[in-house]
């Protein structure tokens, strides 16, 4: 069984898939293989939760939320247009009903206005004063944070983040490091301290999935992203190259040895569709294989190619949490025949992104 009712739920949430940035290694995004051209994928679909969808989806589910986490996998939270109305039924209607512990929304900031940001600043300090936190994605500095957060402006960024921390809201600065803004690490977190965000979460990405650089085009402008130098960036490159090599093997070493995530936390992954998933690596794969025609995961197994989707928008999201699928047919493949994302994200393979916080 991954969900035990009695417990307090979290809740991972996709709002939408739209987002501002082209950022290279986001699966929402692609490069050319004929030009080189940076682009977004055609066939996204461009959808997202409403207010009535969120009201319809949260209103009458009857056990405990201990968390809700905007992120997702194709979108950001902030381009949702019904965000704001989305935050102030949270805190004005959803909280009488349950006692949610935190509210935490990731963003590359790019979007509105610092006077819009000022504003919901104080709006999540009036509903959740202590307990709420927006993780603003800035890869570097004025020099460097463009090159990953393609179409992003580092001052822009800055600008809103420090509007929001004014409006009373508690931000962490989220730091991937690449080759090329590696050197600037320590300035970044001197910064991130002296603007008073509450934590700097410097990130150790394996999204090279083994290869030591990518290039890309992007408004007429040449770019070659190459991996960190570092040693712990050195240990996800020999972890994603170790998958690629020997990953049938791996799977079969981790039978009975998945500690899943979405088990352990309570945690279920809603994507901007509505569709409900035990977390969002599953949700991406599956969003792949329907809307973007490919998936880097090949036959990752046949139970979730079986599966219907269960869709919290049109069905009781309370029952979809108790079908058997999360009762007996997910738990029962960890021991018997466990699929490729559960041992890459939920095991000793390890191949995942690392994120170290430190608070300030």
């Amino acid at each position: 069984m991954i969900y035990d009712i009695t417990k307090k739920f979290q809740f991972h949430i996709e709002l939408t898939d739209k987002c501002n940035a082209r950022c290279p290694q986001c699966s929402r995004n692609v490069i050319n293989k004929e030009n080189g051209q940076l682009q977004e994928r055609p066939n996204l679909a461009f959808s997202e939760i409403t207010i009535d969808n969120f009201k319809s989806i949260f209103g009458d589910f009857q056990y405990q939320i201990k968390r809700l986490n905007f992120c997702g996998n194709y979108g950001d939270p902030i381009f949702a247009k019904d965000i704001l109305e989305i935050t102030n039924y949270i805190g004005s209607d959803l909280l009488l009903k349950h006692p949610i512990d935190h509210l935490h929304l990731h963003t590359n900031g790019g979007m509105r206005t610092p006077h819009w940001w000022r504003e919901y600043g104080k709006l999540l300090s009036t509903y959740f004063p202590n307990n709420h936190m927006v993780t603003f994605s800035i890869d570097g500095l004025e020099d460097t944070h463009h090159l990953y957060r393609v179409n992003t402006r580092y001052d822009r960024v800055l600008e809103n983040a420090l509007a929001f921390i004014e409006g009373g809201g508690i931000a962490e600065w989220s730091f991937i490091i690449f080759a090329h803004n590696e050197h600037q690490v320590e300035e970044a977190r001197k910064k991130a301290a002296q603007y008073k965000f509450k934590s700097f979460i410097p990130v150790h990405t394996q999204r090279f999935y083994g290869n030591d650089y990518l290039n890309y085009v992007f408004n007429n402008k040449k770019v070659k992203i190459e991996v960190a130098k570092n040693e712990k960036a050195n240990q996800r490159q020999e972890k994603a190259s170790n998958w690629i090599r020997h990953s049938k093997t791996i799977i079969n070493n981790n039978k009975g040895k998945i500690s899943c995530k979405a088990k352990n936390r309570q945690d279920v992954y809603l994507d901007c569709l509505g569709d409900v998933y035990p977390c969002c690596w599953i949700g991406s794969w599956n969003y792949r294989r329907n809307y973007l025609g490919n998936t880097a995961e090949k036959d990752v197994h046949p139970i979730f190619e079986m599966r219907e989707n269960r869709n919290a928008i049109k069905e009781s999201l309370g029952q979809i949490v108790e079908d058997d699928f999360f009762k007996y047919t997910l738990p029962a493949s960890f021991d018997i025949n466990p699929c490729n994302i559960c041992v890459k994200q939920c095991s000793d393979a390890d191949v995942k992104t690392i994120k170290n916080r430190e608070r300030l």
